[in-house]
């Protein structure tokens, strides 16, 4: 069709007109979206360029004629008292077993409320060889392990 004002068909014609015009504009908007993107991508590719790497820090050992001692790392007191049942399952020695598992039963009933879990604490560390001292009757205990120490006696 031709841009002329079309005698025969005018609503054609301008028609015509109209869909050239926006096939030209959506040309236009498709390239300039393509070039919008690859001017993004290019700076962002130079800004990875222009970033300063840290230095290499180069550390010399130390002498072998004078031993490095390092001390041992405190344990960090554990709150979470599935820990402190995982810890004691672990455990070497009864009475580091007997602690681990008193605190993971108080730990159970003081935070939670998580009787049973308590009581299954306790009830190991009932358990345990009676020369442990940590079996004995303590006035720091609670309600419920004191109440199983007396049934069990």
């Amino acid at each position: 069709m031709s841009d002329a004002f079309d005698l025969a068909d005018p609503v054609g014609a301008s028609r015509a007109a109209v869909f050239q015009q926006t096939l030209r504009v959506q040309r236009r908007r498709r390239v300039v979206r393509r070039l919008a993107a690859i001017v993004v991508v290019g700076v962002a590719y130079a800004a990875g360029f222009a970033t300063p790497r840290p230095p290499v820090v180069v550390r010399e050992a130390p002498p072998q004629a004078a031993p490095v001692v390092v001390p041992a790392p405190a344990e960090s007191p554990v709150t979470n008292p599935r820990e402190l049942e995982r810890r004691a399952s672990f455990a070497k020695f009864d009475d580091e077993r007997a602690r681990f598992l008193r605190s993971a039963g108080d730990r159970y009933l003081a935070d939670s409320g998580d009787i049973e879990s308590a009581l299954r604490c306790y009830r190991r560390l009932i358990d345990l060889p009676s020369n442990n001292p940590a079996t004995g009757s303590d006035a720091a205990d609670s309600w419920l392990l004191a109440a199983l120490k007396r049934g069990a006696d």
